[in-house]
């Protein structure tokens, strides 16, 4: 008798534990989430800025961290300047999901897979004030 109460107990106990985790990781996600989202918005801010009081030259004079990217493109879609790759090979910009939200709404966001850095990445776009994203 005693052996099926500490069974019955060690399984609701381990139930418990799990379920929390699981719950807790997925709150604390949602939280990382929601503060990379302010960040890449407050950082967009602070480059669209830079952009419009000095344009290509303030690109090419900041230091970007290696998990970050900036990338310009015109009102068309075609990329201006990019901390990441040459801009002469990048594909056609103007169908991405985040440019088209900015174009429309003054600001966007997805989340896709990079194919020039071959990762998983978010993506925020600020409209300029020249038409430039």
């Amino acid at each position: 008798m005693k052996k099926k109460i500490f069974k019955g107990m060690l399984l609701i106990s381990a139930v418990t534990l799990i379920v929390s985790a699981v719950v807790i990781t997925l709150v604390q996600y949602g939280i990382f989430a929601k503060d990379l989202e302010k960040e890449l918005a407050a950082e967009a801010e602070f480059v669209g800025a830079g952009v419009e009081a000095m344009g290509k030259d303030y690109l090419e004079g900041i230091d970007v961290a290696a998990d970050r990217r900036i990338t310009w493109i015109d009102g068309s879609g075609t990329v201006i300047f990019d901390t990441a790759a040459d801009t002469g090979g990048m594909e056609y910009h103007g169908d991405r999901e985040e440019f088209l939200e900015a174009l429309d709404k003054g600001v966007g966001q997805a989340e896709r897979k990079s194919e020039t850095m071959s990762r998983r990445a978010v993506y925020y776009a600020k409209l300029l004030e020249d038409g430039t994203v």
